[in-house]
């Protein structure tokens, strides 16, 4: 029986005045809410944004210094060196049977 009247209580002080300003409160808050979101976003994007450039930059900057630094050593290497080196590695490679059937005849 509590239950009922205080349902009926609540029923009666529902009127087109106080549901209006329920509705416009609701309204209110729902925007509100939004807002927070929208700039939380924004703000959590930015944070992002900067930081993936500043990994990108960095990773840059490495790069240059590891083909900066390919230029040195490469200066040292003679052609026949490398026609040494390659030979070791393909006769290596024929004979543990990494090469294809077909450079093998």
């Amino acid at each position: 029986m509590v239950d009922y009247e205080r349902k009926f209580k609540i029923k009666e002080q529902i009127t087109p005045r106080n549901l209006m300003m329920y509705k416009r409160a609701a309204k209110q808050f729902r925007k509100k809410s939004q807002l927070e979101k929208h700039q939380h976003m924004i703000k959590s994007i930015g944070h992002l944004h900067k930081k993936f450039i500043h990994e990108i930059q960095g990773i840059k900057h490495q790069q240059d210094i590891y083909y900066s630094s390919i230029g040195e050593y490469q200066s040292d290497i003679t052609r026949d060196e490398v026609i040494e080196a390659l030979l070791f590695l393909f006769g290596w490679s024929f004979r543990m049977g990494y090469m294809l059937i077909a450079w093998k005849k």
